[in-house]
């Protein structure tokens, strides 16, 4: 697990380079793609790309019936 220093030090070297081109929905749901370019910690010549997809959304309250009808259709 990653300390509070390593932490600290990530979000110090992280840089945006590409910014959405609109904000994120208030009353929808929102999606956003992105990639993350990171060093290799054991060998710093080595980059490590990683992408995908974060949808944010309104928060919900789901009852236990409607939460296992959710699970069983998957």
């Amino acid at each position: 697990m990653a300390s509070y220093e390593d932490l600290w030090y990530a979000a110090k070297a992280t840089r945006l380079v590409y910014l959405p081109p609109r904000l994120l929905e208030t009353f929808g749901e929102s999606n956003v793609h992105y990639q993350v370019f990171s060093e290799d910690l054991d060998n710093p010549s080595l980059v490590h790309l990683r992408h995908g997809q974060v949808t944010a959304a309104r928060p919900q309250i789901i009852t236990p019936h409607c939460f296992l009808q959710e699970m069983t259709e998957k």
